[in-house]
């Protein structure tokens, strides 16, 4: 069976094919994706990929322990890039986790960045996204993260989406009472950081590739830290390539008690060094076998200052040049979702519908022999039914209000024959035909008086409007 493009990059982020061979037509769809229009097939792909190699990498008799737990970090920080599904489930070391969507930001501006919870009955982790592609969400809002002048890469993120993070977090901590351990590539291995910075206590972190924060965040954390922290028992991790300069962007600071495991070579390309994982298949002899105590080193902050404001303003240009064609598309999708609020469309109606017809023509569509009592509060379930999000709180409020005793459908005879009628019908068909035309009444109904919105507006049984 042939591997599909998410399974062969995944096998080549972990050193299990020498080369990334997709071969014409695999760039041009991988290309395609990240750089123009999001692909979910592709996600889920590289979702299920990430999935497998964690479970085969639990089962792999041929690496240690801690060798195990590095690949397995390292897949879960490629995870946020998949966009897993609310109430999706992964497993490790044994232990099933349900994933939760956290989301840090809107999406008017910067486009919605997503953290990832995985919860399980004794523990629990926090994934944050690393700067993404182009097409995909929270591009923007990870640009702005990594460039904003005034702090470390990472805090404006952090500073947006603090209040979620934090009662998240809290949250967790005292359901479980362990730490949560945050998890991450790059700006997601930064975010990390920020997390145990500011709340120390709450927060193991285990990164792949992040940059250093300042001595800003070093203030942070002194506030922040207790006097009890024994630094022995936590998880205080972060993977690194010799060859990232992302590592340096900040000034060298890192939470005492970090342990460091640097990989790789020093002249390797710097993107694919920012982007893969260690080699345990064939390591080097400059790879420690295992973690060390990580040792700051001082740096010349003015410099970094000045670099970083340059990244900010040629980061504004570009996303100047794309925020006129997202404000453009954002205001059409407004648009478009505001007059069908307000206007009911009717689907899948015969042709003979769409003129105007009589009243007389309308009410022989349909014939009841027998008086049904219709309960109000049966009839609101029937007309919800398992969607009850789809409805805002000023629709329900009004069909609570028009209903505030049973309605009964009775029988009429007309000059062409029966047809049916509700008791209490003005105000009850009205909110009805202007307020839950979105579901799909299972029900017929008749308003005979006029509105703005629709003239004698009947919905018959078993036909869906929009």
């Amino acid at each position: 069976m042939t591997d599909t493009i998410p399974q062969k990059m995944v096998k080549w982020l972990f050193y299990d094919t020498d080369s990334l061979s997709l071969g014409f037509g695999g760039w041009v769809k991988l290309l395609w994706a990240t750089l123009v229009t999001a692909d979910d097939s592709f996600t889920l792909q590289f979702f299920n990929a990430l999935k497998e190699k964690i479970t085969v990498t639990c089962q792999d008799v041929t690496l240690t322990p801690e060798q195990k737990e590095t690949i397995c970090y390292n897949a879960l920080s490629y995870l946020a890039f998949s966009h897993p599904q609310e109430g999706s489930q992964i497993d490790m070391n044994g232990v099933t986790y349900t994933i939760h969507k956290i989301k840090l930001t809107s999406g008017w501006f910067s486009s919605p960045y997503y953290a990832y919870g995985l919860i399980s009955d004794k523990s629990s982790i926090l994934i944050f996204q690393g700067t993404t592609v182009p097409s995909d969400r929270g591009f923007l809002a990870g640009i702005l993260g990594d460039t904003m002048p005034g702090g470390a890469v990472g805090t404006f993120l952090y500073q947006r989406g603090k209040h979620k993070i934090q009662s998240w977090i809290d949250s967790e901590y005292q359901r479980t009472g362990r730490p949560v351990i945050c998890t991450g590539q790059s700006l997601g291995g930064a975010m990390s950081i920020h997390s145990h910075v500011h709340q120390p206590e709450k927060v193991d972190f285990y990164v792949l590739n992040p940059p250093t924060l300042t001595s800003r965040e070093e203030k942070i954390y002194e506030r922040n830290k207790s006097q009890n922290t024994n630094k022995l028992a936590r998880t205080l991790k972060v993977i690194t390539h010799r060859s990232d300069p992302v590592f340096y962007l900040g000034s060298n600071y890192l939470p005492p008690g970090t342990k460091i495991f640097k990989h790789g070579l020093e002249n390797e390309n710097i993107f694919i060094a920012h982007a893969k994982a260690p080699n345990f298949k064939n390591p080097i002899s400059k790879t420690s076998d295992t973690f060390v105590d990580y040792e700051r080193q001082k740096l010349n902050t003015w410099m970094w200052k000045i670099q970083k404001a340059c990244l900010f303003v040629g980061a504004l240009l570009c996303q100047m040049l794309w925020l006129i064609p997202r404000l453009v598309i954002h205001t059409v999708h407004h648009i478009r979702q505001f007059c069908q609020t307000k206007k009911p469309i009717v689907k899948n109606l015969p042709e003979s519908t769409t003129n105007q017809q009589s009243k007389t023509q309308i009410l022989s569509k349909e014939a009841f022999t027998t008086n049904e009592p219709i309960e109000s509060s049966q009839l609101i379930l029937n007309i919800i039914g398992h969607k009850p999000a789809a409805f805002n709180k000023h629709n329900l409020t009004g069909l609570l209000n028009n209903l505030k005793y049973p309605t009964t459908r009775m029988n009429h005879i007309g000059a062409t024959g029966q047809y049916n009628n509700f008791g209490k019908q003005t105000n009850f068909a009205r909110c009805l035909n202007n307020n839950f035309y979105s579901q799909g009444l299972q029900r017929s109904f008749l308003n005979l008086e006029s509105t703005k919105s629709d003239i004698n507006l009947v919905i018959n049984e078993g036909i869906k409007v929009a």
